[in-house]
Parts: C-alpha cells; structure tokens; sequence
C-alpha cells in the first residue's frame, strides 16, 4: 500500500466522498481526483495540509510509523 492508497482509506474511513474532500481542500473535485488516479504529482505542501484535514502524521501516511 502507498501514500495515495493510505489517503484515499483514511478519507472513506471518516466517510468523506472526494467531493466533499475537495471543498476541504478548497478545491474543485477535477483538482483533487486526480491525486488519487495518480495522474498528478502531490506536493509537499498538499501532503501537510492532508495530513491536517485527516488528522494523521505524515510518517503514517507515507507509511513510516
């Protein structure tokens, strides 16, 4: 399991659609699906700002602890 596949099951498991993810994120649902397609590239600051809305470290979401 990677990064992206981490993100995608901690958001189903607090039971946010990517829609509602999105708007979170302050984006259109086309800017953020296609992190999750692996069509597009995450950047740091996109991870932290992840990791907040998850409520989840970094190191757990890149699979380091």
């Amino acid at each position: 399991m990677d990064y992206i596949d981490r993100i995608k099951q901690a958001r189903e498991e607090k039971g946010i659609s990517q829609r509602q993810f999105s708007k979170m994120l302050g984006f259109a649902e086309v800017t953020y699906s296609p992190y999750e397609r692996r069509q597009r590239k995450m950047d740091v600051d996109m991870l932290i700002q992840i990791c907040k809305l998850l409520e989840l470290s970094a190191d757990e979401i890149l699979g380091l602890k």
